[in-house]
């Protein structure tokens, strides 16, 4: 027989009713907004919890949520628990929430996920802990079929400090989304947000993450099934970090028009060597591969102005491509034609000659 939770000894011995109880210095973690909160519990049962707080989260959405004794993470798995609940109404000092009993094979899968993450994985920390439950319950969501495939990079193919890279992606994808659609309406197949964990949690950068979050939103559709952002990610998966600044920083401040067929061009933006070294972090030779590389991989076109032979110019000319732009926009987590992503300042008709 597996071993109870302290959520089923607390609420025991009376397994058939959903008897309410006051439990002492409980609390709710939860992550919200970038950050970790801590709630007081007020009551709870087997079927929900009430917890007190000044936040009022909209009826029926759900969230995710860890409780266990106030304080720092209990290590024993036993002593705590976390679980995805709806938000079922709210009241003079807080909201009730309903515990959310996975039913269907595809949300039991990711809950036996999170069960197993949570077992294995040696979180230091309560904040690593409920970030973590927090990604999986938004997988859950986006990528409800996605557990079977996910599973073994989450527990096998990534260590456990790259698994806390990835749910940081996920958050950063998941407030991305909340800014442009309801959670829940839009879809990303499992194969792209498998590729954006194998390759964004190479890096520890913060603002690469937030990038490959893009690539996750920009992956997303109403039906989960458009895998034309995999180009893209195959694309910008060839980047290391400093080719990114560079491409990046010319593809935010190149100004751009719209061309006759209607596709989003760049005019030539002449920079400085010692302007790119500066802002990319790194030498003149190392520099000249980068840009070199940028070019082989089509996202910029370079031109050095005609100069003395003697006197190596310190000066070029560098166009970020469409599909470059295109890719910009993407990491920026853009859905929907790329013009409609730059400000209309810079987007302007093509001038005649």
């Amino acid at each position: 027989m597996a071993k109870k939770n302290w959520l089923e000894r607390f609420l025991t011995p009376d397994p058939d009713r959903a008897e309410r109880r006051s439990p002492d210095k409980f609390a709710a973690f939860r992550w919200a907004n970038s950050a970790m909160t801590q709630d007081p519990v007020r009551d709870i049962s087997t079927t929900g919890v009430y917890i007190l707080t000044e936040e009022r989260w909209p009826i029926d959405s759900l969230v995710s949520v860890t409780l266990q004794r106030d304080g720092h993470l209990e290590v024993i798995p036993e002593r705590r628990i976390t679980a995805h609940a709806r938000v079922a109404r709210h009241g003079s000092q807080g909201m009730g929430l309903a515990f959310v009993t996975p039913k269907d094979p595809d949300a039991l899968e990711w809950k036996n996920l999170l069960d197993r993450l949570v077992r294995e994985t040696p979180h230091q920390d309560m904040e690593s802990l409920v970030r973590l439950a927090e990604a999986l319950a938004f997988l859950s969501i986006v990528c409800p079929n996605g557990a079977k495939e996910l599973a073994d990079l989450l527990r096998g193919g990534l260590s456990s400090h790259k698994v806390g890279v990835a749910a940081r992606i996920v958050l950063y994808a998941q407030s991305q989304i909340a800014t442009i659609a309801e959670i829940g309406a839009m879809k990303v197949p499992p194969a792209l947000v498998h590729r954006v964990l194998a390759t964004g949690t190479v890096n520890d950068e913060d603002w690469l993450h937030q990038l490959w979050a893009g690539l996750i939103v920009s992956s997303c559709s109403p039906d989960g099934k458009d895998e034309s952002n995999l180009h893209f990610i195959e694309l910008f998966a060839q980047l290391t970090p400093v080719p990114t600044r560079i491409f990046t920083v010319v593809s935010a401040i190149a100004s751009k028009f719209v061309s006759d067929k209607g596709v989003v061009t760049a005019r030539p933006l002449a920079c400085k060597l010692e302007e790119i070294m500066a802002a990319a972090g790194s030498r003149g030779a190392q520099i000249e591969r980068e840009l070199q590389r940028l070019t082989e991989l089509g996202l910029i076109e370079k031109k050095t102005p005609g100069a003395p032979s003697a006197i190596p110019s310190r000066e070029v000319f560098i166009t970020p491509s469409s599909v470059g732009l295109e890719l910009f926009a993407r990491c920026n987590g853009h859905l929907g034609p790329v013009k409609d992503f730059y400000t209309l300042e810079q987007v302007r008709s093509a001038p005649t000659v």
